[in-house]
């Protein structure tokens, strides 16, 4: 069985979850529409994988065809398929959010070059840029499969680092004192170490019968000795110190306040990036990029822009570049809102226990489950005497996430409690085979 971060977290969150989309119908079932947040992360971590793999090549970096490639996986996702989810079920909103996410891949894409890439450069070394490292057996029959946005080492110290890159909707209190404690972060960083020691025994596999060689006197003593060396170079004593984290913030996504209860207003993402603000008058059109200003003459320190100002979506006035190049020329007395939407908060340091403790945790689950569906399959077969329950005792369904899951209603919803769809639902049309996103899943 295979697992992954993502599959165990997905059992955390609910284990029905977890049996849809990875062992329904042997390999799981997803959504056929794909999720508005889902298709945009993705379509950023293409054009910033762009960007590293040309850094860790000695290349120049052109952010426009990072875009580009960017935009390309972005249509290729979403043409023909369209979004899943609350407030999405019309044509009007489908085409206007299609552009909207697109304009904010771009504009994301560019910030973090802007503000992220110079201190990449400055600060590290870029050893490899979404590596799907060979899965690890955790236990009997449990794969784990870890796939890392970027590996880096410090110029400095020559430390290693683990590169974490995730979009959010917003940056607050809470995700600040939570993204320390990310699964994801402790996993890959275990991950990479185990691959290292993995390698290294491969390594001193292959010296050890160079010896063999030596004593039977078939080959050249010099030559055995040179190879011995090559292969003592792979060795590599990798400790990660570290990850480091950069939150690019895609806004909140909402119908405007002042048409919150108009069934047909349409769903806005708020990001200075691709919605700024205009005014026009006889002689000029304004631009302005935040609502507010500062103004020390008020009580609260800030004062609205006022009458004569609208909003306007920056895709269909100028474009993502033309706004981004623009918005360091007005409004200089506010905060950078380039900057601000890229949030890269003090890395996670290696705490050894931390990480003993995660891997034990997922053991010990993953396990359980892999007994489940071992068991599960013999049942089918018919080749076990007494049938368990394993559905309901190791798949229960969380209904409190039934329509709290990441904002929205569970994806699953139709599946779990619609009869038709249960019995179909493939038939259905609103569920397909999952597609493995690891390396290793795929190539079984």
């Amino acid at each position: 069985m295979f697992t992954s971060r993502s599959a165990v977290e997905c059992y955390q969150d609910c284990p029905r979850y977890r049996y849809n989309q990875y062992f329904l119908q042997n390999t799981g079932l997803v959504r056929t529409q794909k999720s508005v947040p889902l298709v945009t992360g993705s379509a950023v971590h293409r054009g910033v994988e762009h960007c590293l793999n040309r850094v860790r090549t000695g290349q120049d970096v052109d952010v426009n065809i990072a875009v580009q490639l960017a935009v390309e996986q972005y249509i290729k996702d979403v043409e023909g398929v369209g979004f899943s989810g609350k407030n999405l079920q019309t044509d009007r909103q489908q085409w206007f959010t299609f552009l909207e996410q697109k304009a904010l891949t771009e504009a994301l894409i560019r910030a973090w070059y802007k503000i992220e890439l110079p201190n990449l450069v400055a600060r590290y070394k870029v050893l490899a840029v979404e590596r799907d490292i060979v899965p690890i057996e955790i236990a009997p029959g449990v794969m784990f499969q870890a796939k890392i946005d970027a590996e880096f080492q410090e110029v400095a110290t020559g430390d290693y680092h683990n590169y974490s890159l995730k979009t959010c909707s917003q940056w607050n209190e809470r995700m600040e004192n939570s993204y320390r404690s990310d699964l994801q972060g402790i996993t890959e960083l275990w991950a990479v170490e185990e691959d290292a020691r993995r390698q290294n025994a491969a390594v001193q596999s292959v010296c050890n019968n160079l010896a063999l060689f030596k004593d039977c006197q078939t080959f050249p003593e010099k030559n055995l000795t040179a190879i011995e060396k090559y292969f003592a170079t792979k060795k590599i004593d990798k400790l990660v110190s570290g990850v480091r984290f950069c939150f690019l913030v895609k806004g909140i996504r909402k119908k405007p306040d002042y048409f919150s209860n108009d069934p047909d207003a349409l769903m806005i993402t708020y990001n200075p990036l691709i919605r700024g603000y205009k005014r026009i008058t006889p002689s000029s059109v304004e631009y302005a990029h935040s609502w507010f200003y500062p103004n020390p003459e008020n009580k609260s320190g800030k004062s609205p822009l006022g009458r004569g100002w609208e909003p306007f979506n920056v895709w269909e006035a100028m474009g993502v570049k033309e706004w981004m190049e623009m918005i360091p020329t007005i409004q200089v007395e506010c905060d950078d809102p380039i900057g601000q939407q890229v949030v890269t908060p003090i890395e996670y340091s290696r705490n050894e226990k931390e990480v003993e403790e995660a891997i034990k945790e997922i053991t010990a689950q993953e396990t359980r489950i892999e007994y489940a569906i071992h068991r599960m399959k013999l049942q089918d077969e018919g080749r076990v005497g007494i049938p368990e329950d394993l559905l309901v005792n190791i798949f229960p369904h969380n209904r409190k996430h039934c329509h709290f899951h990441f904002g929205g209603s569970c994806e699953y919803l139709e599946l779990c409690w619609n009869p038709e769809v249960t019995e179909n639902p493939m038939g259905s049309g609103l569920y397909k085979i999952r597609e493995p996103h690891h390396e290793g899943e795929r190539n079984q």
